[in-house]
């Protein structure tokens, strides 16, 4: 079993962290170029998700540290049942 777990460790998923989202006409989106902002339905204060493999795992906080983002776990959230 000390083999399966290591190589659990090793699996890679996809990982993305959300933000926030809007909604836009369809139109909008294509007349957009470089530079353009869109504004988000969360507050700067909003806590982003964590999500794995399309799936919300872990709520935190956005940090910023130089020109590099990152995410700090708050809360890991509960199992879907």
């Amino acid at each position: 079993m000390k083999g399966a777990a290591m190589a659990l460790r090793d699996l890679k998923v996809k990982t993305t962290v959300v933000l926030g989202g809007t909604r836009l006409p369809i139109g909008e989106i294509v007349k957009m170029g470089r530079g353009a902002i869109i504004k988000l339905d969360e507050s700067v204060d909003s806590p982003s998700l964590l999500h794995v493999n399309g799936a919300p795992l872990a709520s935190g906080t956005i940090e910023v540290d130089g020109d590099r983002i990152s995410l700090r776990i708050v809360d890991v959230l509960a199992k879907a049942r």
